[in-house]
């Protein structure tokens, strides 16, 4: 498998487990919905992987990455120079953890990042 592929495809594995939780967050009423990127997109550019909706009307944009040691620093460095208005970035460390775990560590940042930007909307 080629690097970018590889990448990819560890990419996709993390948004489609954010993805699960953000379907349960709406079905259980906490979120009104969210719309997911598409590769190459305009919220793609923008360093925008989800943008989820609030049942008040505001929205937050996520990014999701994959969490690895070496790298997630210079990874969260880099999204902030150039996307700085996207505040809510997700590690999703899916090479330590079953996925069980990554589930719900995924399931905590999203409450803790929707309640968050409820209480303090930029």
């Amino acid at each position: 498998m080629a690097n970018g592929a590889g990448k990819e495809a560890t990419g996709n594995i993390a948004e489609n487990m954010v993805e699960e939780v953000l379907l349960r967050r709406k079905h259980q009423g906490d979120i009104a919905g969210y719309i997911r990127n598409i590769q190459n997109d305009l919220l793609d550019k923008e360093g925008i992987d989800f943008l989820i909706f609030f049942n008040n009307g505001f929205a937050l944009p996520l990014q999701v990455k994959i969490y690895n040691k070496k790298y997630w620093w210079k990874k969260l460095k880099r999204h902030r120079r150039n996307h700085p208005m996207v505040r809510y970035v997700l590690a999703v460390n899916i090479h330590d953890y079953t996925r069980d775990e990554a589930l719900v560590f995924i399931d905590r940042f999203l409450r803790s990042a929707i309640k968050s930007a409820q209480r303090h909307p930029a």
